[in-house]
């Protein structure tokens, strides 16, 4: 499709969530995920679920997934679920429009 494309990095989307028109087009949208402790230090090896897969913090607590998104699901929130070894940490709706990056923070 022509109308395909990939979005990386940092994102904030606004005031488009009611108004946004998709067609005919598919989206990778990258997100970066930050996971950390109550002292803000990064939780190393923290496990991350969603849509499936799985994915793995590395030494700085960070960590990234792809989701590919279109006109029929991209409002459609998608549950990621963040752990520490066997105990689970966070658990959040990511949809299209989510913030990145996605900070996790352990309480």
């Amino acid at each position: 499709m022509e109308n395909n494309f990939t979005i990386k990095g940092s994102l904030k989307i606004e005031g488009v969530r009611e108004n946004l028109q998709w067609k005919d087009a598919q989206v990778t949208r990258e997100y970066d995920v930050i996971v950390k402790d109550e002292n803000d230090n990064p939780i190393k090896r923290a496990l991350i679920k969603i849509d499936g897969k799985t994915y793995e913090s590395d030494n700085a607590g960070k960590a990234k997934f792809s989701l590919i998104l279109n006109e029929s699901n991209y409002i459609e929130p998608k549950k990621m679920e963040v752990f520490e070894g066997e105990n689970l940490i966070s658990q959040k709706e990511i949809d299209f429009f989510t913030e990145t990056p996605i900070i996790i923070i352990k309480d």
